[in-house]
């Protein structure tokens, strides 16, 4: 058999197998050998696909003779690890609408997800819910990480202060004389706006 690439690159994600590999024969049946580094052994077309060296032969089904020569490739898996970050527990303020794009992690091209494995990629502008643990990959060239970062949001709604709802001052009072309980107190004109 033949091969346009001796050296072929898989992504880890992409779970490859054997019969993945870039071959063109002249024959149906291949035969493929894996080399561990001190013995070569037969693998089937749907081993999982391994860093390290392959032979392969072809085998005529008509005669059942086999290639004297091997076909060698390289086998490089690509690795991509996750994106980190320094805080897992992640808290917003819930009137503010936060985003899936305000979550803080670090790392190349970041995809979300609302699975650890599979699940449905989700969109940079989707809100965020409370509770909810999101899981981001990354891609590095070609290859998305296999493995995800949970982020888990807490969306924090403050109460309302407390106090007399009726308030009585002789003459004249300002904002700042109303007696409410709860912590920095801002003052509007109207219960939403």
């Amino acid at each position: 058999p033949t091969t346009p690439a001796n050296n072929q690159v898989f992504c880890e994600a992409d779970v490859a197998v054997v019969g993945d590999l870039d071959i063109a024969a002249s024959t149906n049946m291949l035969n493929y050998y894996y080399d561990n580094g001190t013995s070569i052994e037969p693998v089937a077309s749907t081993a999982l696909l391994l860093a390290g060296d392959y032979y392969i032969t072809a085998t005529n089904p008509n005669t059942n003779c086999t290639s004297v020569d091997s076909l060698f490739i390289n086998v490089i898996i690509i690795v991509t690890p996750p994106p980190t970050t320094s805080s897992p527990n992640q808290s917003f303020c819930a009137t503010d609408n936060p985003l899936l794009s305000d979550l803080e992690v670090s790392g190349e091209n970041i995809q979300w997800y609302d699975a650890l494995t599979g699940g449905n990629l989700l969109l940079s502008t989707d809100v965020l819910e409370d509770s909810t643990t999101y899981y981001a990959s990354q891609t590095i060239g070609a290859c998305e990480s296999e493995t995800r970062l949970g982020v888990t949001v807490t969306l924090d709604v403050p109460s309302a202060p407390t106090g007399e709802i009726t308030q009585t001052f002789c003459n004249e009072g300002t904002i700042g004389d109303l007696v409410v309980i709860g912590e920095n107190i801002q003052w509007y004109d109207s219960t939403t706006g």
